[in-house]
This record gives C-alpha cells, sequence and structure tokens, in this order.
C-alpha cells in the first residue's frame, strides 16, 4: 500500500466531516443522565470525548502517565494562583 496524495487526503477528509456532522452530539448532562437511567452500565467503561460515547478506553500506560506528569506543571504555571488546571480528572463543579 503506498503512501496518499493531497488529493486522497482531501477526500478522506471530506468523507470524515461529512459523516461526524451527521452526529448527534451528547452533553455531559445528558451522559450522567443516561447512567443514572441505567442505559449506561456501572460496568461498563465508556468515556465522553468531545460529544461522543467512546466505548473499550485502554487503561492509561507509563507513557501517557509520564506526558500527563511532565505536561500538567506547564499548563498550570501561567495560570496560577488564580486558576488551576485539573489534569485526566472529572470536570470540577
Amino acid at each position: 500500500m503506498g503512501q496518499l496524495n493531497t488529493k486522497d487526503l482531501l477526500v478522506q477528509s471530506l468523507a470524515i466531516d461529512s459523516f461526524t456532522s451527521s452526529l448527534r452530539l451528547w452533553t455531559v448532562d445528558e451522559y450522567y443522565q443516561m447512567a443514572k437511567t441505567g442505559i449506561l452500565q456501572p460496568d461498563e467503561k465508556v468515556e465522553l470525548i468531545a460529544g461522543q460515547i467512546i466505548r473499550n478506553m485502554t487503561p492509561q500506560g507509563s507513557f501517557h502517565a509520564a506526558a500527563i506528569t511532565r505536561t500538567n506543571p506547564l499548563l498550570n504555571q501561567p495560570v496560577q494562583p488564580r486558576f488551576l488546571v485539573r489534569s485526566q480528572l472529572p470536570r470540577a463543579c
């Protein structure tokens, strides 16, 4: 299989855009309501990412953990002490 040229990439991008524009995205409140009413089971491994419910998230590996550990101070430094960036945690209410 050869490399994709610019035209192939554009066609793929347009196909993805067409597909994603027809998706109905979920809100955080709707996601929690689905869990509360039993649509999502407590033992299901799902996450809400950019409005989409993603199944079977793999556990965080050591590379991912190291990236979070190194990135978090860089994200916090410019906004402290007024704000705190919470990496890989649920949203704070």
